[in-house]
């Protein structure tokens, strides 16, 4: 298991909300999974896909805003750059619909996935669906 560092938000509202973690499981058997955590894309997440090229990827989409305007989990935007970045990882799209601070629904997310042609890349998952790789 590896603790990769992540960021909840840029500037003053990263120092307020403080950190957050993301994990790396590893085995020779079962390949690996990265679980990115609460946070959005900076190029620390981006290293540790390059670095680890995990087989599937947890990640926190809702695109979920604060308040005053701060998107404090992964955008769209944020997807796409990671479907690219890393292809042959499936990328599991969670925290969608789950709560008020969420912006980005599972059905916005599966439109903009087929726009961006990335539908067999992300899976969007329902509230405890289980997948099997």
């Amino acid at each position: 298991m590896k603790r990769i560092a992540g960021q909840h938000a840029p500037g003053l509202s990263g120092k307020l909300l403080g950190s957050v973690s993301g994990f790396i499981l590893n085995t020779m058997e079962e390949g690996s999974i990265y679980i990115v955590g609460d946070c959005i894309y900076t190029p620390t997440i981006e290293a540790a896909f390059r670095k680890f090229s995990p087989d599937i990827a947890i990640l926190n989409t809702g695109e979920a805003e604060m308040i005053w305007g701060t998107v404090i989990t992964m955008a769209r935007e944020d997807i796409t750059r990671i479907a690219r970045l890393s292809p042959r990882t499936k990328l599991l799209a969670v925290h969608l619909n789950t709560i008020n601070h969420c912006k980005l629904s599972r059905n916005q997310l599966t439109k903009f996935l087929k726009e961006q042609h990335l539908e067999d890349s992300v899976w969007v998952l329902e509230d405890g669906e289980v997948v099997s790789f």
